[in-house]
């Protein structure tokens, strides 16, 4: 009887031991160890390392959600790229790559942090590298007159090619958009045109066929020549393309545009000229000197639109720090949009918001040169608010904001004024600050309900008006 049960226990023992499960191999990791060894290594700053690992739990043959990995795989290349570009020192890249890159605005990207501050110190060395630029073309004039005077005589060459691409680099981030260069080669799709050759054949200028061609070099003061073409084609949704053909008409610098989304009887495509008066003051610049926007006296008012919003921003964030207050530049909030101009109202009168061309600058006395936002966040946050700068334009700075405190929007007019709107968002909601046009210009029912007053903080009018001067 104790023989037998001894055989049983065996038996017993044997069809357990084999039917266990073996424990888990380091060589065998699971979707989790993958993921949390590539995160590990994030950390370490070890981002080739960390793209294997993020291949490996891809590989996984697992029911878990795979697209945030896939988001956080993309984000670490992208910062792998725009880190190579920033050891180039090529940063108008580096903002082109990320001025509209959703990786870098998303928060669930493991990487979005770093992204935003490669970013913005792109951004930094770029203004350094016009400052520099600009400086050594000043003691270059003073030395070599005759040199700069024999380039200056020609109106358009590859050295100014170059500088109207830094050029809408940095004008397409200022306006969330990104802008191809079709000038040199490169070929695009422009609402079933194609981009340069079909643009340039049925171009119509003034209501009549251009007869346009594209010329690299331009010396003589008659004629009219094609010298560079952009689009955001490539990058924008339906019924948000625009299409730039920049022109020097008998010496004069000329910027015409188009957002023409169908055909016509007589197979042209209708151009007009741009009432944005950033571009036509950017080109005018490059036109005019070698070093365009980045030297020339009209350059330098161009350039100042941004370096005064951003020293402005700068100077808030020290007074937030101060105050124990957020800061952000992100105080424009809007949800979809059509094609009109956006504007908020003043006492003294209406502040264009976005140029849309719908009915564009003209139409306005007053243009928004930048702002920012002062408010309590929710994490603690003090001086700049990173989430709220990462965040959609829907969002803005409501993704960290305590809606029981004090809200401070500021406008900066370029009629050198601050203007300001003071409220708590509990008690009222900042909806109706903002107004857009219709898509043919006129007023609609999407006006702004609520009225900017003049700022009464007398350091911010006192700092608008010296960064203006």
């Amino acid at each position: 009887m104790k023989r037998t049960m001894v055989v049983l226990m065996g038996i017993v023992f044997f069809l357990t031991g084999c039917s266990a499960k073996p424990a888990e191999s380091e060589e065998n990791p699971t979707f989790d160890k993958y993921i949390q060894q590539a995160e590990k290594l994030v950390k370490e700053k070890e981002y080739p390392d960390a793209v294997k690992e993020y291949d490996k739990a891809l590989a996984v043959d697992t029911k878990q959600e795979k697209q945030p990995v896939e988001d956080d795989k993309a984000g670490v290349n992208l910062l792998i790229a725009v880190n190579k570009l920033i050891d180039e020192k090529d940063y108008r890249k580096v903002i082109e790559q990320l001025g509209s890159s959703d990786l870098r605005k998303s928060k669930d990207v493991i990487v979005h942090k770093q992204l935003e501050e490669v970013y913005q110190a792109a951004r930094s060395k770029q203004r350094e590298q016009w400052g520099s630029e600009e400086e050594s073309t000043e003691e270059s004039t003073a030395a070599k007159p005759s040199t700069n005077q024999a380039v200056s005589s020609s109106l358009w060459n590859a050295e100014k090619g170059k500088a109207l691409q830094g050029f809408m680099a940095q004008w397409g981030s200022a306006m969330d958009q990104k802008y191809e260069n079709y000038s040199d080669g490169v070929v695009g799709d422009f609402y079933g045109m194609s981009i340069p050759n079909d643009v340039v054949a049925h171009a119509a200028i003034g209501g009549k066929k251009a007869n346009l061609n594209l010329s690299k070099e331009v010396t003589s003061q008659k004629g009219r020549y094609l010298v560079a073409i952009y689009s955001d084609a490539a990058y924008s949704g339906y019924m948000d393309k625009h299409l730039y053909l920049f022109v020097i008409d008998n010496g004069q610098p000329k910027v015409y545009v188009t957002m023409q989304n169908q055909g016509n009887s007589e197979n042209l495509l209708y151009f007009d000229e741009t009432e944005n008066q950033d571009v036509k003051n950017g080109f005018a610049a490059i036109v005019a000197n070698t070093k365009g926007y980045q030297s020339a006296g009209q350059a330098k008012k161009q350039l100042s639109t941004n370096e005064i919003n951003q020293t402005f921003l700068d100077w808030a964030i020290q007074r937030g720090e101060m105050g124990g207050m957020a800061v952000s530049s992100r105080y424009f909030t809007h949800g979809a949009a059509g094609r009109g101009d956006w504007y908020a109202q003043t006492p003294d009168g209406e502040v264009q918001m976005q140029d849309n061309g719908n009915p564009g600058a003209a139409a306005f006395k007053i243009h928004i040169i930048g702002g920012c936002v002062f408010y309590t966040s929710l994490d603690g946050t003090i001086g700049l608010d990173q989430k709220a700068e990462g965040s959609s334009t829907a969002e803005n700075y409501y993704i960290n904001l305590d809606q029981s405190q004090p809200v401070h929007v500021y406008l900066l007019g370029d009629n050198g004024k601050v203007y300001e709107y003071t409220h708590v968002p509990v008690e009222e909601k900042a909806i109706g600050l903002f107004g857009e046009l219709e898509d043919d210009g006129t007023k609609g029912q999407y006006g702004p309900t609520k009225t900017f007053a003049v700022s009464e903080d007398a350091d911010a009018q006192a700092k608008l008006k010296e960064l203006l001067n």
